[in-house]
């Protein structure tokens, strides 16, 4: 027997045995993700872990005064502050390009 015969064979023996590993582990791996996890065995798994406990506590309470913050009229001095104190001085001519009617300008264009 010749080096090279001998290298095809092995290579044809390692080929197979690793076809035959490679889908026993994938039909493995399929099991296990069809397995459906209740809604229990989650719950008790998430509190098991201890990642969780770095979100804090979130209520009602904090839920509003986020959502009055977001409107200007809440909680958070900063944003009322940078909205009391523009950055962009008043222009007239800005003020007058951003509230002027465009109307009539938009109808020439569609002609």
């Amino acid at each position: 027997m010749k080096k090279k015969e001998l290298v095809e064979i092995i290579r044809l023996v390692v080929k197979s045995e690793v076809k035959k590993a490679v889908k026993s582990a994938l039909t493995e791996v399929k099991k296990q993700s069809e397995a459906p996890i209740s809604l229990t065995e989650a719950l008790s798994q998430t509190k098991d872990s201890d990642d969780w406990k770095s979100m804090g506590t979130f209520d009602s309470k904090d839920a509003r005064a986020s959502f009055a913050a977001m409107q200007g009229g809440g909680t958070n001095p900063g944003m009322n502050e940078l909205l009391s104190n523009p950055a962009v001085q008043k222009d007239e001519s800005l003020e007058k390009a951003f509230t002027r009617d465009y109307s009539q300008l938009v109808k020439a264009m569609k002609k």
